[in-house]
């Protein structure tokens, strides 16, 4: 770990791990947070900072291009990231011009790259020579292509604009170019972090906010969840109220009128498994949950160890769904399949996932989906139910996967807006996508899932 311990050195090596290493930003960031002697005050500054940096960092190189005239593949990376981190101070945190510039100096030297803190300096002073709208216009003055354009305005890849253009067109109701731009930018603001209160095991504070749609969310107040004693003992977990409702819908579906058995075939880390065994607990219900990644399994296990002790405690294997129901011969009465999938529904959560996902990753994905919705039709009992998930509002991993499955296999799309408005604390809008619903940063603050209840027919 870099050894300059001030908020700008932490957002700079924060920087150096997720670009250089491949790390997780969030991972990192409470690695780097942790090893710190920052005041609080310095560490929301250095979380904006880096964290900003990290959502619009294509935007940033685009600027520092321009104002360098030299590409990005011409700078040592290090240098870089200083630059990067200048130029969100000033065009984005409004940091007075004459500290940008010197403070990017100062860590240029801080970071091991003293030869090169004249050239920070005279690129700096070059990007504070205009405001943010400047750069925007002239970092776009020769696009032609409105998604390329809009990509570099708002801080996304074209690819993900126009996929998210063409989700908010298959929503209702349509999405419009200014709606669309609304989208773009609740990407770029932090998310309000949620918990769910697991029923049974821990209840809401009268001073808590509760979310607006699930009735067991409710808003992180001071300070960081491991400080809360309902989550540090699994008796509460952080959890986007998206998903809260994704796993609602998997037991209020239709009544529960007998033990069931549940299966959650792709259940790392384990959020929606707990909120699921939770909501099973009263039924008598037996829950089964697959994750195929070892590491994820053992987060799915802790995530569920409050319910160790039932009569019927909630089992967790560790293996592909698939082979796992294959080699069990066994049927399920209700399966929950929140799928691999892109993730373009949680951009707002994971500063830096958008620089990182490629439009070729769509394919595979799409054809894993695909695999998995079959396995799933086939270990569902007759009559049975299937809930359909993805952290995506992309097309062709949302409606276009329902109109196949539907071509392919004897099956009933539930109308899935008529459940959640059922599960819902209020009324809720801009939620119906046919008869799945889509929820959606911009609409309802949450990450944008879709949700598709699927009977078997035969």
């Amino acid at each position: 770990m870099t050894s300059v311990a001030s908020p700008r050195g932490l957002a700079w090596e924060l920087c150096r791990r997720v670009f250089s290493d491949g790390a997780y930003a969030n991972l990192a960031w409470d690695d780097i947070l942790g090893q710190s002697t920052l005041s609080r005050e310095e560490k929301a500054f250095a979380t904006h900072l880096a964290y900003g940096t990290l959502r619009h960092a294509g935007t940033i190189d685009a600027i520092i291009e321009k104002a360098s005239g030299r590409e990005r593949s011409l700078l040592d990376s290090g240098v870089w990231w200083v630059l990067q981190l200048g130029t969100f101070q000033w065009l984005w945190m409004r940091t007075p011009s004459h500290a940008a510039v010197n403070e990017s100096v100062k860590l240029c030297k801080k970071v091991g790259h003293h030869p090169a803190s004249g050239l920070v300096n005279a690129v700096m002073r070059k990007v504070t020579a205009h405001d943010l709208p400047t750069w925007l216009d002239l970092i776009t003055e020769r696009v032609d292509d409105p998604a390329e354009e809009q990509g570099l305005r708002h801080a996304h890849p074209a690819w993900i604009v126009r996929l998210l253009e063409e989700a908010l067109a298959d929503s209702e109701p349509a999405g419009s170019d200014s709606e669309l731009v609304a989208l773009l930018d609740a990407h770029n603001d932090p998310a309000t972090p949620t918990l769910v209160m697991l029923p049974g095991l821990a209840t809401k504070k009268p001073t808590e906010t509760p979310t607006p749609y699930s009735p067991y969310g409710v808003y992180q107040g001071e300070g960081s969840p491991g400080t809360d004693k309902r989550v540090r003992e699994g008796l509460a977990r952080v959890q986007d109220e998206g998903s809260q409702l994704a796993a609602l819908v998997v037991t209020l579906a239709e009544p529960i009128e007998r033990p069931l058995a549940v299966a959650d075939m792709c259940s790392g880390p384990g959020g929606k498994s707990a909120l699921l065994q939770a909501l099973l607990q009263p039924t008598g219900s037996s829950l089964t949950a697959m994750e195929k990644a070892p590491h994820r399994a053992d987060l799915v296990r802790q995530a569920l160890a409050p319910f160790a002790h039932l009569p019927t405690p909630p089992r967790v294997v560790t293996g592909d769904a698939g082979d796992t129901m294959a080699a069990e011969q066994v049927t399920y009465d209700r399966i929950l399949l929140d799928a691999p999938c892109t993730g373009l529904g949680a951009l707002r959560r994971r500063p830096e996932s958008r620089w990182r996902k490629s439009a070729a990753d769509l394919d595979a994905l799409v054809a894993l989906q695909r695999k998995l919705l079959s396995e799933a039709v086939g270990h569902t009992k007759e009559g049975g139910i299937i809930v359909y998930v993805t952290c995506s509002p992309v097309v062709a991993e949302t409606t276009n996967q329902m109109a196949w499955l539907a071509s392919s296999y004897p099956v009933t799309m539930l109308d899935t807006p008529a459940i959640m408005e059922a599960v819902s604390n209020r009324v809720m809008d801009g939620h119906r996508r046919g008869t799945a619903v889509q929820l959606w940063p911009h609409r309802h603050h949450t990450d944008a899932m879709f949700i598709q209840a699927i009977r078997r027919d035969r």
